[in-house]
């Protein structure tokens, strides 16, 4: 849920030793680089997709230690839209949960939404940037128009309304007089 993305959470789960994979393109503290992706399974059955940590290039991302599992800390966070991939030129950049679901060994019978990132990199990677979410609130002016509008509209309908409710009395009352 959008409550759940951005929250620590602690789960205990094992990596799948095949299921790992690295997403190019990840921005860590300004500098961009590589993300080293595992598959963890939750002691209850429910796959997991885990950012295990940075590296300024592919190769270190790739001959970094690969975590067995155990317990898993972290920030919780929304998948990313599969759709960011540059998939034709073989670039994988999106830590897309669909998309890796299609790729880990070992099918899932059940999966979170999201995926972990990790408070504490393997070694060999540094620790991915994932600060909590803002919960800044901003005023949106064109919302506030909007609202003035509506009054204004409602006011003018009232009013028209109004209008016509008196031109119809007094046209009554005209036609009451010349009868008179």
């Amino acid at each position: 849920t959008t409550e759940a993305s951005g929250q620590l959470v602690r789960v205990q789960a094992q990596f799948a030793p095949d299921d790992f994979s690295v997403l190019s393109g990840r921005v860590n503290f300004g500098t961009e680089g590589y993300w080293l992706v595992g598959h963890a399974v939750a002691d209850d059955g429910t796959s997991l997709a885990v950012a295990v940590g940075w590296a300024a290039t592919e190769a270190d991302a790739l001959a970094a230690e690969r975590p067995a599992g155990g317990t898993l800390e972290g920030r919780y966070l929304a998948t990313e839209p599969p759709a960011d991939d540059d998939f034709e030129a073989g670039e994988r950049s999106a830590m897309a949960v669909a998309s890796l679901i299609n790729e880990w060994q070992d099918q899932p019978s059940a999966v979170y939404g999201g995926y972990l990132v990790l408070s504490e990199a393997t070694s060999g990677l540094d620790v991915i940037d994932a600060p909590p979410p803002s919960e800044e609130v901003v005023l949106n002016w064109l919302n506030i128009f909007y609202a003035v509008e509506w009054v204004v509209f409602a006011g003018f309908a009232v009013f028209l309304w109004w209008r016509f409710v008196r031109d119809a009395v007094e046209r009554e009352a005209e036609e009451l007089a010349e009868l008179n």
